[in-house]
């Protein structure tokens, strides 16, 4: 038998006769600390691995054109988006209050009831035979064209 084996043998035998415990128990309790030891060294070993992978990404430069994460547009790195920018402009001068008075605007229509409108004479639109006077001449088949002979 290995030397360190019996005096691990041995220990655990001192600790069990110590604390009244049986050896089996005390094999188990030293299986389950050993078995721990293993497993924070390699989560050591992974925290050290986390470490260096953001060591890596932090030296990585970022990308020129960058997603903007409120309104979804591409902006220039270093730069504010220009579309979230010009949202705030607009609404910025939409709050201003408006210094013209919409009335003296020269967009601004009075309009006008019919009793406040002028009086319009009414104007036949045709010739007495029916024809439409706006070609300023008769159909082709009017009554009072003259008989054309041939």
């Amino acid at each position: 038998m290995n030397a360190r084996r019996v005096n691990a043998a041995a220990g655990v035998i001192l600790a069990a006769q110590k604390n009244r415990q049986t050896a089996a128990e005390l094999a188990r309790w030293r299986e389950r600390t050993e078995e721990a030891e293993v497993g924070e060294a390699q989560l050591r070993g992974q925290v050290r691995g986390l470490k260096a992978y953001i060591a890596e990404l932090e030296a990585l430069k970022p990308a020129p054109i960058q997603t903007c994460q409120s309104c979804g547009a591409g902006y220039d790195y270093g730069h504010p988006c220009s579309v979230c920018e010009f949202k705030k402009r607009v609404a910025a001068e939409l709050a201003k209050p408006s210094a013209e008075d919409p009335h003296d605007s020269p967009r601004h229509h009075t309009y006008e009831l019919g009793r406040d409108l002028p009086e319009v004479t009414w104007v036949d639109p045709c010739h007495p035979c029916g024809c439409p006077k706006r070609f300023d001449r008769h159909s082709w088949g009017c009554p009072a064209l003259p008989e054309v002979t041939s």
